[in-house]
């Protein structure tokens, strides 16, 4: 009996710790405002407005493939834009592709970096949604992007 009990005490730390480090998007009284993209970020970056702000959006290298390290980028035209946090998710469309979130770190100069990567497939095509989630003084936005990868 006392096993089950250490496991279930882990168990809600760990839960505990993943609710508390993305708290921001999950607790919040602010209604997340979704924007579909029509920018191909397997061309080039993307810009967007936040906060009345450009902001630039990039995934290098390309091709973006799956299983290789990608570098995130977000940049914008400097601190008035109130950004104060950047989180990727990787969602897969036409498979469920469990959670891949990337949160990005600040750097000087209004820019944000990360490196994450795109998880393997059994679909020969995978389509994808790049959700850029961006928090700060104009609320939580979802910069929704889509994106093709191939096995071949």
């Amino acid at each position: 009996m006392r096993q089950y009990a250490w496991f279930i005490a882990l168990a809600v730390l760990f839960l505990g710790g993943i609710l508390a480090s993305n708290r921001q998007f999950l607790i919040s009284d602010q209604v997340v405002t979704v924007v579909d993209q029509a920018c191909d970020l397997t061309q080039t970056g993307c810009s967007f407005n936040y906060n009345d702000q450009s902001v630039y959006f990039s995934i290098e290298p390309k091709p973006i493939l799956i299983l290789k390290p990608l570098e995130i980028m977000l940049e914008s035209a400097d601190d008035a834009s109130g950004v104060e946090n950047v989180q990727v998710e990787f969602e897969g469309i036409n498979m469920d592709m469990g959670y891949n979130l990337v949160k990005l770190k600040p750097l000087e100069g209004g820019k944000w970096r990360a490196t994450g990567m795109l998880p393997a497939c059994t679909a020969e095509t995978m389509h994808w949604f790049i959700k850029v989630f961006v928090s700060g003084k104009a609320g939580v936005v979802n910069f929704r992007f889509r994106l093709t990868t191939s096995n071949s």
